[in-house]
């Protein structure tokens, strides 16, 4: 979402909503002309962002890259109100799979068990609904869901890494850029 909103306001397109997309193929396919898209393509803590990759190879339309945001990450750990980092010890993490090689030794520490969500956002949401409790894991600063609670901060492995995030549109998005 960061990136999104400096995405919109470099390209000087500061009418365009934000609307979250349920994966990388789903932004691809929104890109038109009034219409950004925005897809993280590296993280200086765990490299390229293989599934953005992919999706691009595999779109079919004509797709346009008119710049690039570079945001600060910093990855927290969330647990529902009532539980502890202590009580979840061999639980489900869950998050994005970016975040999840993000924050390596974290999951080893805790014994946890990832499981890949679309966004991190999603995995606020999913981990506050399991019964048998998990752990997710987000941005810092990240709106958190009533429910849910900041179980540990900067649980990544390199603090201060940055992912880069390609600002795409169709062929005319960007004028003469």
């Amino acid at each position: 979402e960061a990136a999104a909103a400096q995405a919109r306001s470099e390209a000087g397109k500061a009418s365009i909503l934000l609307e979250p997309q349920p994966d990388f193929a789903a932004v691809l396919g929104a890109i038109g002309t009034d219409q950004l898209g925005v897809l993280p393509i590296s993280s200086s803590a765990s490299g390229l962002v293989t599934r953005a990759v992919q999706a691009l190879l595999a779109h079919p339309g004509q797709v346009v890259c008119g710049g690039v945001v570079d945001v600060a990450v910093r990855m927290d750990a969330f647990v529902a109100e009532g539980r502890s980092l202590a009580d979840l010890r061999g639980a489900r993490v869950l998050s994005h799979p970016q975040a999840l090689g993000q924050c390596q030794r974290f999951i080893r520490r805790h014994g946890l068990d990832p499981l890949p969500c679309a966004s991190t956002a999603e995995a606020l949401l999913v981990m506050r609904k399991d019964p048998d409790g998990a752990v997710a894991l987000a941005g810092a600063g990240v709106p958190v869901p009533d429910g849910v609670k900041l179980a540990e901060r900067d649980v990544d492995d390199l603090s201060g890494s940055i992912t880069r995030f390609l600002i795409l549109g169709g062929p005319a998005t960007f004028g003469e850029l």
